[in-house]
């Protein structure tokens, strides 16, 4: 009976807290804080330096918290991605990856919004590709050879898992490029 005790506890200290408990439970420490210095007036100068310390702590905290829950996303280019892909896959980084799409690298699966295609540097950059996969809807200008960034993460196979709505593509009709300028989707140099 005791040791089912003792378990319960170690799992429980084990266990990871969302965030959003810790927010509150400094929220309570703040006020809580505020109320006990407000009732002290004057008297037990420590206590009201303890009671302010605590209080600048919690506000460390829920700052601190709401700042680490912000998910980070990295803005890449599909060479850049490549170069580094242990890293990213190690660390389970959620990517922007700039590139375009592989003529004739679209599949499909019949009677579904499955999607698997091979997204390439755009040039002017090194040549390298990317394996996408994506379930859901996509953009009415995404095709061959069209400009994308498609959020996701990189995967054990080397791949880029899209999240929903994951995929913005390029609207050519606003944003007429400099055809000089070398940042467009044009076929690979042999």
């Amino acid at each position: 009976m005791i040791d089912d005790g003792l378990q319960l506890v170690a799992d429980a200290a084990q266990a990871q807290v969302r965030i959003d408990v810790v927010a509150a439970w400094a929220l309570a420490g703040v006020i809580a804080a505020g109320i006990l210095f407000a009732r002290l007036r004057g008297r037990h100068l420590a206590a009201k330096i303890g009671m302010s310390l605590l209080a600048l702590g919690a506000a460390a905290a829920l700052l601190l918290g709401a700042w680490e829950e912000r998910p980070r996303q990295y803005y890449k280019y599909v060479d850049e991605v490549a170069a580094n892909a242990e890293m990213f896959r190690a660390k389970g980084l959620r990517l922007q990856v700039h590139g375009c799409v592989v003529p004739g690298s679209i599949e499909r699966r019949l009677g579904t919004d499955e999607y698997r295609f091979r997204l390439r540097s755009i040039s002017r950059r090194p040549a390298a590709e990317l394996r996408v996969r994506y379930t859901g809807l996509v953009p009415d200008t995404f095709r061959s050879g069209a400009e994308i960034i498609a959020s996701g993460r990189l995967v054990g196979d080397g791949g880029l898992d899209v999240v929903p709505d994951g995929i913005m593509a390029r609207c050519p009709s606003k944003y007429e490029a400099d055809p000089d300028d070398g940042w467009r989707c044009a076929e690979p140099r042999p």
